[in-house]
Parts: structure tokens; C-alpha cells; sequence
């Protein structure tokens, strides 16, 4: 059997009404990256966050949305291919407007 391990998943705003909750826990393979952890999120709530945050031209995080790693941006690792760890906090932020 596949080792696994659980991984916490926070958003806000639009994406949090778009998946139905702000937090969630998502079971991934031991050795899994951001990407698998948001193929995880789909699984579990039926919703497929990728098509709000990744380019389908380039399959790369849209420019206005960031990414965190325990606290760490993605875009200066290994982008959706950043490793994560047991335990770990990805945490999905969309574009924020106000004044």
C-alpha cells in the first residue's frame, strides 16, 4: 500500500466560496508537490481549484494568484512542483480588491 500523508489547505475569499470551506485536510502520496495536493483538493470536493489558478497556456500559476508553502512562495521554489511535507500548510491566495 501507498504511503501517505496529510497536508492542510487554506484559501480565502473567492476561492474559499468557490470550494465551500476556507480550510481543508487532503490526504496525498508521501512524496507529493503542490500539484498533487491540489489533484487531492478536486478529489475530496469535487472542484478543480486548478482551472481558477494555473494558465491552461503555460501550466504555470496564473500571475495574480500566490501560493505558500509554510509560509514559503512558490514562485521562488519549484512552483506547483515544490515538494510538500507531512503536516505542511498550502495556503491559496486569489487577488484582493478594496480601498
Amino acid at each position: 500500500m501507498e504511503e501517505r500523508m496529510e497536508v492542510k489547505v487554506s484559501t480565502i475569499l473567492d476561492l474559499a466560496q468557490f470550494l465551500g470551506t476556507s480550510e481543508l485536510t487532503v490526504s496525498v502520496p508521501a512524496k507529493a508537490t503542490v500539484m498533487n495536493v491540489l489533484e487531492a483538493v478536486r478529489e475530496l470536493t469535487g472542484r478543480d481549484v486548478r482551472e481558477k489558478i494555473i494558465a491552461p497556456e503555460t501550466g504555470d500559476l496564473k500571475s495574480f494568484i500566490r501560493v505558500f508553502v509554510e509560509g514559503r512562495d512558490v514562485r521562488f521554489l519549484q512552483g506547483l512542483a515544490t515538494p510538500v511535507n507531512p503536516g505542511d500548510t498550502v495556503l491559496i491566495l486569489p487577488p484582493a480588491a478594496g480601498g
